[in-house]
């Protein structure tokens, strides 16, 4: 890239320099003018915008996952493995199970706000109720990382009340869903 970047200056200043030196009839130096004047422009681009381009790409944000799987690891644990290694047949980008960090609820939530293209819930009668998967579906719909959401038959329509959540986590794990800016309001509000 910065070889092409200096042969088009080269080229350019090689225009602009013979230009100078041919001495044509006085009729035809506006028309040569603007000839040169297009010819240096395109030039000019030609250089600038791939670099732009470029350096667009490299600094863009890039996603490392193509999906994250949120389930509950007792629910659908199997399931959850056998759908990953599915999609990751089928995807150029990797599939990340929550499992793989079950300890740390700050980078999961993380990795789905920054590292992911879509959250794929795998839903189970438990799942909503699992407080580490309310978070990752709360900073899902926060950050408008798409949600695809995939059914068990076990799995019954309709959302857990803001009561039954609040009563169902331990007060350790709502204090962690606090530390990560996530309230119970904003779940109830995720599972809406």
């Amino acid at each position: 890239n910065v070889a092409d970047i200096c042969v088009t200056l080269v080229f350019v200043a090689f225009i602009c320099v013979s230009t100078s030196v041919l001495q044509p009839a006085e009729s035809d130096r506006a028309s040569i003018g603007i000839v040169v004047g297009i010819l240096s422009v395109l030039f000019f681009m030609a250089a600038v915008l791939p670099s732009f381009f470029a350096l667009g790409k490299r600094y863009a944000k890039r996603r490392i996952y193509s999906m994250f799987l949120c389930y509950h690891l007792r629910g659908a644990g199997v399931f959850a493995r056998w759908f990953a290694f599915l999609a990751g047949r089928h995807g150029d980008k990797q599939v990340f199970l929550d499992s793989h960090l079950f300890d740390d609820p700050f980078h999961t939530c993380a990795i789905v706000k920054i590292d992911t293209c879509s959250v794929v819930v795998l839903l189970t009668s438990q799942t909503l109720n699992r407080v580490w998967c309310a978070g990752q579906i709360a900073t899902a719909v926060q950050h408008r990382v798409p949600l695809r959401l995939v059914r068990s038959e076990e799995f019954t329509v309709g959302s857990p009340r803001l009561l039954e959540l609040e009563s169902a986590w331990p007060s350790a794990d709502l204090s962690t869903l606090g530390q990560m800016g996530i309230s119970v309001e904003q779940v109830y509000a995720a599972y809406s």
